[in-house]
């Protein structure tokens, strides 16, 4: 719920930000964001395109793992 509410405060409503995973599992190298709603704290998370331009929610060092790249 906290990260949820930093992406509204950040970004705002009905946006998401990629992640590399969820509660340890990166999902076989899935791509996969954090959506917010109309309001906060609540969202979803979800496979994107992996070509899709999306923003990082946090990065506080360079990632060991980066999305595989597909065409």
């Amino acid at each position: 719920m906290k990260a949820t509410q930093l992406l509204f405060d950040c970004i705002g409503e009905f946006q998401h930000a990629w992640v590399a995973g969820w509660n340890g599992d990166s999902y076989k190298g899935a791509c996969m964001a954090m959506f917010t709603g109309n309001a906060a704290p609540g969202g979803s998370i979800n496979e994107v395109e992996c070509k899709e331009p999306v923003p990082v929610i946090c990065q506080l060092e360079e990632p060991q793992w980066r999305p595989p790249h597909r065409a």
